[in-house]
């Protein structure tokens, strides 16, 4: 996969978590300074965990100013367009989900291109995709989803054994990574539609 694409991917997951962050910050009726706080660690903060991990010198979202540009780009939507956005569709919940799985996706792309072997980059990819959104609902005073019981890092593990699959099965990156990022998204999105939930240890619902 060409440095282009990777980058895109790895934007459009800045700005699809940024304004996760954003959308819970303006829902939460955050001030200015706490709605853009929240904004910048859900848009970074699976990358900057991801860098950090990997440990391939200066996070790319700390050397490329273009990250910092769509962290306050999502910002601004979610100020300004919060109450229009939320007439149309759940944005929360869409943004959410596809942060998660473009996160996922780019993790396990990264990690491949450190090196590392399937499993390792399985777990970067799911380590990816939830960082961020710990973050951001430990910041704004909820409990993670990761530790509730809904579908998430299991969407997210989901993507990321696609993506590494069918890598090993000779396909393509772009054609493994589409279907990591849809069947992360998909599976999160449908799971939040049809109520779906992880059962509790000892199998009680």
């Amino acid at each position: 996969m060409s440095a282009s694409i990777t980058e895109v991917i790895d934007l459009s997951a800045v700005l699809a978590s940024g304004l996760s962050g954003a959308l819970l910050a303006s829902q939460k009726r955050f001030d200015v300074g706490g709605l853009a706080f929240l904004t910048l660690v859900a848009g970074l903060g699976g990358g900057l965990l991801r860098d950090v991990l990997l440990q391939r010198g200066l996070p790319v979202a700390l050397a490329n100013p273009t990250y910092l540009l769509i962290v306050i780009a999502a910002a601004v939507i979610g100020y300004f367009f919060e109450r229009h956005v939320r007439r149309v569709l759940p944005a929360l919940v869409v943004v959410d989900a596809a942060g998660l799985g473009l996160y996922a996706v780019i993790g396990c792309i990264r990690a491949s291109q450190a090196g590392l072997s399937p499993l390792p980059t399985v777990l970067v990819g799911v380590v990816t995709a939830v960082g961020g959104g710990i973050l951001r609902d430990v910041l704004a005073g909820d409990a993670p989803v990761i530790f509730q019981r809904e579908v998430y890092a299991t969407a997210a593990l989901l993507g990321s054994v696609l993506y590494v699959g069918l890598g090993r099965l000779g396909v393509g990156p772009e054609v493994s990574g589409a279907v990591g990022f849809t069947a992360a998204t998909g599976l999160r999105l449908v799971s939040v539609w049809r109520g779906w939930n992880i059962p509790r240890l000892g199998g009680a619902s």
